[in-house]
């Protein structure tokens, strides 16, 4: 009995040890270099060119957008992680929607993240086009209204600009999107509804 308890007290230690060793490899980062790492991505992303067909010019993402947008609305800046870039790819019809108007959208949603050679990529993370109904909120309604029914406040903004059945593109950091997860997102947008009051 005192020989198995000895050995089952080895192997006990032996895990422990293990696991101490394991857990002192491990590296958590602060809040402030979550956001740092988030800026320096969100950057090369702006900037990384993808020399596909489509691109003959070799632009980066951000100046491509804005050569095939109708209208550009660029204010995002890397370095405090603030403004959205807002990229109209097609003009809808109508008038821009008012404040206390309600509106409805459909999206895809896409994480900015790096591939398997590191490099910058926009990926695909979720979408409304295949739900019965679309995103709705009120041009006006407060952040913390628009966080609790899940509009991202930077889509929010972007659809502000927009007119029915517009479409357009829309380049945000995580602190517009109302998660606090450290990853910056690229929506496309249509805007399908406006309350006609």
């Amino acid at each position: 009995m005192f020989r198995y308890n000895n050995i089952i007290n080895k192997l006990l230690l032996f895990t422990l040890l293990m696991g101490s060793i394991a857990c002192s490899t491990t590296t958590i980062e602060s809040p402030r270099q979550l956001l740092e790492n988030e800026s320096i991505l969100l950057g090369e992303f702006l900037e990384f060119v993808d020399d596909g067909d489509h691109n003959p010019d070799l632009l980066g993402n951000r100046d491509y957008l804005a050569k095939v947008a109708v209208d550009t609305i660029d204010f995002l800046n890397v370095n405090d992680m603030t403004g959205i870039a807002y990229f109209e790819m097609e003009t809808g019809t109508g008038d821009r929607p008012v404040q206390g108007q309600e509106v409805g959208y459909r999206f895809v949603e896409y994480r900015i993240l790096r591939d398997t050679l590191e490099q910058p990529v926009a990926s695909g993370f979720s979408s409304n086009w295949g739900s019965a109904d679309p995103a709705v909120f009120t041009i006006g309604e407060s952040t913390s209204t628009l966080a609790q029914r899940g509009i991202p406040e930077g889509v929010a903004a972007a659809v502000t600009n927009m007119r029915l059945n517009g479409k357009s593109t829309v380049i945000m950091p995580s602190t517009l999107v109302g998660l606090n997860d450290y990853t910056s997102r690229m929506y496309e947008v249509e805007l399908t509804y406006v309350d006609p009051r």
